[in-house]
């Protein structure tokens, strides 16, 4: 975009986050999502239906409960280190009226590297169903957001976790001080649940404590690494100030930078997947991986790394607003197929925001998505194939059917060669107010604080979200989860999705990047493996006619084409801040994981 980065953001929610998609040259940036230089490319057993509540109301009080020597339903073989022994709490929960019991874990993984050394410290947050004993037949769920650059926390604290941020619709702000609620529609109902944080976001760091060089290293590096246990910390709260020694923040931002690409991003994930089940012996349980925006893209890259280095088969994956195959979604010079794509978005914006004519705006919204798509793939594809072969006549009409699909001008569209960008998109459909829409979610709009310019940084459907979920998870932690930890949670690392190598050259093969191979491949290999895609319609940055388009070019063999299915929602790339998408969204992910695990448990019958 111009000359400078953008970072708003897959995932998410998200997730999420999100992907801040520019005009022709520029760079790319996916939130819930992912950014790219684009010339360089049992079982579920009891799974129960969410109950329907009415409007969300933030909770007074929790409804956790601490105690000083928790029961933990699978105790983990002997830490490496007394410091990384995490904080576990037990908490209590109620859906669909029953009373659920749970024990929450907080704090690091420590992975090493092939020398044996320490190199990187991921920080997750695992829930686990006490009343489950038999972990080889209960599911256990893995979850990140994208970015790069965002932590796991809109997933974790909107959509599956067991307490959720109270949030209002229709891109209303909600007044700080923010709220925690328990989440009825959390999917602790029907698997195990653990969050993790990809390098450089949350408080994953590198094993000297950080990648910021604001202080100089702790003299003892036992205690810049120390979590405190339960004990610890249940001891701390009589206290004005923490018992743990601040984490120290140690240098190595140059460091940290070697894991900010495609390929170490997906090999740590794999290590901590593979580590967590080993130390808390999940082996034997069914596995699903699920991930928002560019999280979708590394879950997916991770199905298939998992498979083939780890000897390790999922069971299903959830992408939810993914950003797999990257030149569906990347505006660059020679690249028409996103205009196509992202036309039905533009649609259904104008129809929320009731700028389309008459006719069109009493239509159900499905079947004019489905018009603006067949025309979209058809006429408007084979113009701009023709470039400056197009006819007078032939140029006139395209612009007259993009003038009616997006109720921008004739003028403005023309004098834009045919082609919009969600950058352009979203500034001029409201600009008689000056007032712009989101990219994260087309329904929310705000103040447009420069009519002037064309293009805008400001996202009002993030800024919706990203400070409320930060500080609600910076409280979370330490009251809820008693873990104390002195460094920042990074929400939105700007310094991690800036640096962001994504390793397009000889050995990757030249152009965008794109896991869908790596998807088709790994369930050619894995038959057993089924895929949930969620996609919002009011998404314009992971829209959903973009993972269409890609799930229905992926060159499945026709036997396995019913391993994947899609479901749509009324909603933006963060699916969960809309709450009738978040309770269909749970049903949903329910259902799914019940016909995932059922050919396991129908193959397990004498």
């Amino acid at each position: 975009m111009r000359k400078h980065d953008i970072f708003l953001i897959s995932s998410l929610f998200m997730s999420a986050l999100l992907i801040c998609l520019a005009w022709p040259g520029s760079r790319t940036v996916v939130y819930g999502a992912a950014r790219q230089q684009h010339l360089v490319s049992v079982a579920a057993k009891n799974l129960t239906k969410t109950p329907s509540r009415g409007p969300q109301q933030p909770d007074s009080t929790s409804r956790s409960k601490e105690t000083d020597e928790p029961v933990v339903a699978e105790e983990p073989s002997a830490e490496p280190n007394a410091a990384h022994k995490p904080s576990v709490t037990r908490h209590t929960i109620i859906i669909n009226g029953q009373s659920l019991n749970y024990t929450a874990t907080a704090g690091y993984l420590e992975l090493k590297g092939k020398s044996g050394q320490p190199e990187a410290e991921l920080f997750f947050v695992a829930y686990e169903r006490n009343d489950q004993k038999d972990k080889g037949r209960w599911p256990i769920t893995f979850a990140f957001n994208g970015g790069p650059g965002a932590a796991s926390v809109f997933l974790h604290l909107g959509a599956l976790g067991p307490r959720r941020i109270f949030l209002k619709d229709e891109g209303k702000n909600v007044a700080p001080p923010y709220r925690l609620l328990d989440n009825e529609y959390s999917w602790l109902a029907f698997t195990d649940l653990v969050f993790i944080d990809p390098m450089g976001t949350g408080y994953s760091r590198l094993p000297s404590g950080g990648f910021q060089l604001e202080s100089k290293p702790d003299s003892n590096p036992a205690a810049a690494k120390a979590s405190p246990t339960v004990k610890e910390t249940k001891a701390a709260s009589a206290q004005s100030e923490p018992n743990s020694q601040p984490i120290s923040l140690g240098g190595g931002e140059e460091e940290a930078r070697r894991f900010y690409n495609l390929k170490e991003d997906i090999r740590l994930a794999a290590d901590f997947i593979r580590l967590y089940i080993t130390r808390y012996r999940r082996w034997s349980s069914p596995k699903f991986i699920v991930g928002e925006s560019y999280g979708a893209t590394r879950a997916t890259a991770l199905a298939g790394f998992l498979q083939d280095k780890e000897n390790l088969n999922l069971n299903g994956l959830v992408l939810i607003s993914p950003a797999l195959d990257f030149q569906t979604i990347i505006f660059s010079q020679g690249n028409d197929l996103p205009y196509c794509l992202f036309l039905p978005s533009y649609t259904a914006a104008a129809w929320y925001h009731r700028r389309l004519a008459p006719e069109l705006q009493s239509v159900e919204l499905s079947k004019l998505l489905k018009e603006t798509a067949n025309w979209a793939m058809s006429e408007y594809s084979l113009a701009l194939l023709k470039g400056d072969l197009l006819s007078t006549p032939e140029r006139h009409q395209i612009v007259e059917k993009l003038a009616r699909y997006t109720a921008l001008s004739p003028d403005y569209i023309s004098s834009h060669n045919l082609r919009l960008s969600p950058q352009q998109f979203r500034r001029e459909l409201l600009r008689s107010e000056r007032r712009l829409i989101g990219l994260l979610d087309s329904r929310i709009s705000g103040p447009d604080p420069d009519p002037s310019q064309e293009h805008n940084e400001y996202d009002p459907s993030l800024f919706m979200v990203s400070g409320p979920f930060g500080a609600a998870m910076s409280d979370y932690v330490r009251t809820e989860l008693k873990y104390i930890n002195d460094l920042r949670y990074e929400v939105l690392n700007e310094e991690v999705n800036r640096s962001w190598d994504w390793g397009l050259g000889q050995e990757e093969g030249q152009g965008f990047t794109n896991v869908s191979a790596t998807l088709r491949e790994a369930i050619s290999k894995n038959s057993a493996l089924k895929v949930f895609v969620a996609a919002g319609y009011y998404d314009l940055t992971t829209p959903y006619s973009a993972t269409d388009y890609t799930i229905n070019h992926l060159g499945l063999d026709p036997n396995l084409r019913d391993n994947i299915e899609i479901a749509y929602y009324e909603v933006g790339h963060q699916i969960y801040v809309h709450l009738p998408s978040l309770k269909k969204l749970t049903n949903d992910a329910a259902a799914f994981m019940k016909r995932a695990l059922a050919e396991n448990l129908a193959e397990e019958k004498p």
